[in-house]
């Protein structure tokens, strides 16, 4: 209901403006019911406003000026302009018009704001402003350009102020407060309706006050002052919204600054015109009660209406006109406790899935802020929907069905540093008091050096140099308080990912030249912590999203899905940090350690390395899923079954009963119907990966064995001939199966690399002899060189062969 009241406002408006006209004095007598309908409302939008948004308003006045200039500046002399040329020899009614514009802000900006996902916070602080200042500018404004003075009745405006705005909106702050959030998520959205049909009450009674006024007189001579009127009720509009733009404030910032700049308190102002002016001041005023409203409806469906397009995630096809996921919740405002870098589909079904059950099950009490490692992401998808998204949850538990689906909330923003404005609310982020973690996914190759990146870049290229950076603006904020250090949770699979990340990030502090008690305070105030990541998160459904929307009853293009079974396991330098984190009070599976070794070396070596061993040989087979691997019976699933216990299991230290238990649940979980993961999506960036998973396997079953693990070994000469490509379509290579083409995308030097190897042709067997030995010996992808293992150079050059000769699927034959 809600969706379809907000769709038809600027219908319903001047439909309300109508009828308030033809009905006059059969409802001008419930004049005093617009005090309790304006209560009611101002009570509902207060239930989505968290105490900590009045704060951000008042840290950031920027918009309160923007506001003060638009409002009570540029509007009246450009109303004085318009006036002393239409109307230069009728000053009554030039003076009604100055009048018209130089009164307080209307309430209804609150409400209009909260309609078109505004600051809901920033449009109450406003109406505050506006009417506490208008006592000195008010008459001000009206003695020096209309030359004639007027008094206000600050007690009374006052009054209404706290009876309509003030008492109803606290109180639905606290109780937002008091349920962290819980009123918003459940209640809310059933309240929303009621705002919109109040607000068609309110304009019905207030346009209803005036029409024996205008209908009893009604004259040709009026039209010049209708169209004046509104004229400026609608340039109003693009003004304050440009003003704001200009100033490069939030989006949501700009229209509250737009709908209360261009609403008028005009009660107000039809009281000042009958006490102290002639008759035909008041007519201006008269249609600007006629007018406000409507032009309002327009106007902000204009502007704001045509971004709510309901656009679709970017791989459906299709128009979807389903009402957004931000027309059924509404996000709540926390305190920004956690930045995050990486804004992917594991990290928001992982840790922000877990930082929302945090938020409904303990005291936590906070929202995560997303950065993009990358100038390209879903900075602008995220935010569109104000950081909400629903995460879908599949799988089979004790042989039963389980799916669960749950509305994300606790991501306030995304920001994309690469972007100026982005990058100086990134920075800002440095010096606030509430922040206290960073995690990050910036995939293996994220936590390296990157020759280059200095402190004046916004930003540096390098994960790492964006996090010292950012640590050393916060050192400087704080002059280096032991108290402001963060806690750095890094999820990427490389091995003591915290350590090498504070490695790298003390590397530029040197390369730097920042001060030796910056370093110290990295040591002492921070705690760059070790961290595992178990889960399979396939992401967004692409082919089930229609349908998975259609059952939630609105359109979330930020779907993302993932299997129940999950695990982080963080290893502490300093204190176990359950403390300000209790996932266990929450109920998750997080396991606080002083030595994660076994968990990851099992972890990364059989799941992750049964990944990255299987996919690339699969997707040159002809398969696009892991499910189609587990599927093939024939072919792929006996490939990766003997690869994980024949090859991986043996190259491990550990009980290898345990690690067979493992084993067999992780292909259980790899047959998950429910989460078709996409082969491709696991290729990115398969070098670093195969470092990282697959290689410690190969050698330690070389070292243990005494010869080569032949379907490993496999899997590398699969990762040569997959990256096979020359031309590149944007920043990825383009390779081919059969008749067409896929994305094969890593790091820029690496997709050089084997652009310049596959650009010299030959024949299958002196091509796949070059290419085994180029790679293996590169020395910067694997820390060593890999042709001074015994055969192996041998043997992915035969397996290079083969595949370019017989075909992927024959190949594979052979190892299984």
């Amino acid at each position: 209901m809600n969706f379809h009241l907000d769709r038809i406002m600027p219908l319903l408006t001047p439909s309300g403006v109508v009828l308030g006209l033809l009905l006059g004095s059969w409802v001008a007598w419930m004049k005093p019911s617009v005090t309790i309908l304006f209560a009611v409302i101002t009570f509902i939008g207060g239930l989505g406003i968290n105490s900590n948004d009045f704060f951000k308003v008042v840290k950031k006045p920027k918009a309160i000026l923007v506001f003060v200039i638009g409002a009570n500046l540029v509007m009246p002399l450009l109303t004085y302009a318009v006036a002393s040329v239409v109307f230069k020899d009728q000053q009554e009614i030039a003076t009604g018009l100055i009048l018209l514009m130089s009164i307080p802000t209307a309430i209804t900006g609150y409400i209009w704001s909260g309609i078109y996902k505004g600051n809901g916070a920033l449009s109450l602080t406003l109406i505050l402003v506006s009417t506490l200042l208008a006592p000195i500018l008010t008459p001000y404004t009206v003695s020096l350009l209309a030359n004639t003075s007027v008094r206000i009745d600050t007690a009374g405006m006052m009054a209404s102020l706290v009876l309509m705005v003030v008492i109803p909106s606290v109180a639905g702050i606290l109780i937002n407060n008091l349920t962290k959030g819980k009123v918003n998520d459940h209640i809310t959205p059933c309240l929303k309706p009621f705002s919109k049909i109040g607000l068609f009450i309110i304009i019905i009674i207030n346009t209803a006050q005036v029409s024996d006024r205008l209908l009893a007189n009604a004259s040709w001579a009026y039209l010049p002052i209708a169209l004046t009127c509104a004229f400026l009720a609608v340039i109003g509009y693009p003004i304050s919204h440009t003003l704001g733009r200009i100033a490069g404030l939030a989006e949501e910032e700009s229209k509250s600054i737009t709908f209360a700049s261009s609403l008028r308190n005009i009660s107000a102002a039809l009281v000042l015109a009958i006490a102290y002016f002639p008759a035909e001041t008041a007519l201006p005023v008269i249609f600007g009660i006629v007018f406000q409203q409507s032009t309002c409806a327009v106007m902000a469906h204009v502007l704001y209406g045509r971004k709510k397009k309901y656009v679709t995630h970017q791989h459906s096809k299709g128009v979807n006109t389903m009402q957004p996921i931000t027309s059924v919740h509404q996000s709540v405002a926390r305190k920004e406790k956690v930045l995050q870098f990486g804004e992917g589909n594991f990290l928001r079904a992982f840790v922000d899935w877990m930082i929302d059950i945090l938020n409904e099950k303990t005291d936590f009490n906070g929202n995560v802020v997303l950065v993009q490692p990358l100038d390209r992401g879903l900075r602008d998808m995220i935010n569109a929907q104000n950081g909400l998204y629903t995460t879908v949850l599949r799988g089979v538990q004790n042989k039963k069905t389980v799916e669960e689906y749950r509305t994300i909330n606790s991501v306030s923003r995304c920001l994309n540093p690469f972007m100026a404005d982005d990058y100086q609310e990134y920075m800002k982020l440095a010096s606030s008091e509430d922040l206290r973690f960073i995690v990050s996914n910036t995939t293996e190759a994220g936590i390296s050096y990157h020759s280059g990146d200095t402190l004046a870049d916004q930003p540096p290229l390098s994960f790492p140099a964006k996090v010292c950076a950012f640590l050393y603006k916060r050192y400087q904020a704080f002059e280096g308080a032991l108290d402001k250090g963060l806690i750095v949770i890094p999820c990427e699979l490389i091995d003591k990912n915290g350590d090498n990340l504070k490695n790298i990030v003390k590397q530029y502090a040197t390369e730097w030249k920042l001060e030796e008690g910056f370093t110290t305070w990295l040591d002492e105030a921070c705690d760059f912590c070790n961290s595992l990541v178990d889960r399979i998160v396939p992401g967004y459904p692409r082919a089930e999203a229609e349908a998975i929307c259609t059952k939630l009853g609105y359109q979330d293009n930020l779907l993302d899905s993932a299997e129940i079974f999950h695990l982080w396991v963080i290893e502490c330098h300093k204190n176990f940090h359950e403390d300000e984190l209790p996932f266990n009070k929450a109920g998750l599976n997080v396991v606080w350690t002083d030595d994660m070794s076994f968990y990851r070396t099992r972890k990364v070596r059989i799941l992750n390395g049964a990944h990255t061993m299987s996919v690339l040989a699969a997707y040159q087979a002809g398969h696009e899923t892991v499910q189609d691997c587990i599927a093939d019976k024939a072919l792929l699933y006996p490939f990766m079954y003997k690869g994980i216990f024949e090859e991986i299991i043996p190259s491990m230290d550990g009980s290898k009963e345990e690690l067979e238990a493992y084993a067999a649940d992780v292909l259980e979980r790899f047959e998950n119907p429910y989460n078709p993961h996409q082969l491709l999506s696991i290729s990115l960036n398969s070098v670093s990966k195969f470092k990282t998973r697959n290689l410690p396997s190969l050698l330690g079953y070389f070292t243990k064995q005494g010869k080569l693990p032949k379907r490993l070994v496999f899997s590398l000469s699969a990762l040569i001939s997959f990256y096979e490509g020359t031309d590149y379509e944007g920043s990825s290579l383009k390779g081919t199966r059969a008749s067409e083409t896929y994305l094969i995308q890593d790091s820029p030097e690496i997709l050089a690399a084997f652009a310049a190897l596959y650009a010299e042709k030959g024949n299958p067997k002196a091509k796949s002899q070059r290419l085994a030995k180029a790679v293996l010996s590169n020395t910067a992808w694997w820390s060593q060189d890999l042709t001074k293992v015994e055969g192996l150079e041998k043997a992915v050059a035969a397996n290079l062969e083969a595949i370019w000769t017989v075909g992927m699927k024959q190949a594979v034959a052979s190892l299984v």
